[in-house]
């Protein structure tokens, strides 16, 4: 079971934050029976399934599955257009709140959180933060490395990992 309502970050080079972010649901909705939801900031969805089975992380599992719900940067860019071109992070914020009223997922992960939130303000990262903490959503967010994660304080935990030094991380 997820830990309901935390905020965790995790800073770290292209293949660890994805990886890591696409576990996080995967490894909760096939060990733990959650539902989950994966947004990528960069990546498209075939990228996503390449990544997923190079880990041993089944991409047919989720073709078959309503449990993890999966966004790529194509379908946000669409999204946004069709809101208005409202910015990322807001569209991201509307976008996860009406995902939530249909499958009630317990995971969250966005993969590069950094570029999604660079046109938001710290009240849309609020926004997000306070809606996951009241639907006891745990989130897992990723940002480049270096980056200068100007949200900091509001988060539960903030790791920093480099390839080769990849931490023994089993999300259950």
């Amino acid at each position: 079971m997820s830990m309901a309502g935390n905020i965790t970050v995790i800073e770290g080079e292209d293949a660890v934050r994805t990886v890591l972010s696409l576990q996080f649901v995967y490894k909760g909705s096939t060990m733990c029976g959650e539902y989950g939801c994966f947004i990528s900031g960069t990546k498209t969805l075939k990228e996503i399934e390449g990544i997923m089975n190079e880990y041993g992380m089944l991409s047919e599992y989720l073709k078959d599955s309503p449990s993890i719900v999966m966004l790529d940067a194509d379908n946000l860019g669409k999204i946004a257009i069709q809101n208005g071109g409202l910015p990322q992070l807001e569209t991201l914020v509307k976008l996860v709140e009406e995902i939530h009223k249909d499958i009630e997922f317990t995971r969250l992960a966005v993969d590069r959180f950094d570029v999604l939130s660079e046109n938001g303000t710290s009240n849309s990262v609020e926004a997000l933060f306070t809606f996951a903490r009241e639907k006891n959503i745990e989130i897992l967010l990723t940002v480049n490395l270096e980056h200068n994660f100007r949200f900091f304080e509001l988060c539960n935990n903030y790791i920093v990992v480099k390839k080769g030094h990849l931490p023994l991380i089993l999300f259950s």
